[in-house]
């Protein structure tokens, strides 16, 4: 799989698991609608969970309000405790 297929695959797993989420929120007859946040390049070098500047905590809250937020992530995840 070529990472077009495979951005592609995660892209409509989330939409469909955004879509799940907000069906069981809300009456059946209501017709759901759902929001999704987009982002770019995501290069994080530093912890952010303590920046409590007000630009950066409303694009936070953006995020999370969303249904559905897809980021293309530029790191790699590691834990130094389990080396």
């Amino acid at each position: 799989m070529d990472r077009r297929q495979f951005l592609t695959a995660v892209g409509h797993l989330a939409a469909v698991g955004a879509v799940a989420r907000a069906t069981e929120q809300r009456p059946r007859a209501v017709s759901p609608k759902i929001t999704l946040a987009a982002l770019g390049d995501c290069i994080l070098t530093r912890k952010v969970s303590v920046i409590r500047e007000e630009r950066f905590t409303r694009l936070v809250q953006l995020l999370r309000d969303a249904d559905c937020t897809y980021a293309n992530c530029e790191m790699t995840f590691f834990d130094v405790r389990r080396g």
